[in-house]
């Protein structure tokens, strides 16, 4: 079963993760979360940034099940580790 999944963080780390998960058949990346909205549109890899880190618990409720942190700060994603947990993303 193929499982939504959005990418939160749109640098470095969104590509890495990004090129990794081409590997893999079970995640249908539907787009990336940056911070705030002044990079919508901008393109990474084949994927669009099309959301913010406020539309998270949205893309949950619309059935995007999977989330990947590509942030690099530590206690930043520490913290979004415990919001996307929350929300109810694997």
């Amino acid at each position: 079963m193929v499982e939504k999944a959005v990418i939160v963080g749109a640098g470095g780390h969104c590509r890495v993760i990004l090129s990794v998960l081409k590997h893999f058949n079970n995640y249908q990346v539907i787009g990336v979360a940056d911070r705030d909205a002044s990079t919508f549109g901008e393109v990474i890899g084949e994927n669009y940034i099309n959301c913010t880190w406020e539309d998270l618990n949205n893309l949950h409720e619309k059935g995007v099940s999977a989330a990947f942190i590509a942030v690099g700060e530590n206690e930043l994603r520490s913290q979004l580790f415990r919001k996307m947990k929350k929300i109810g993303f694997n």
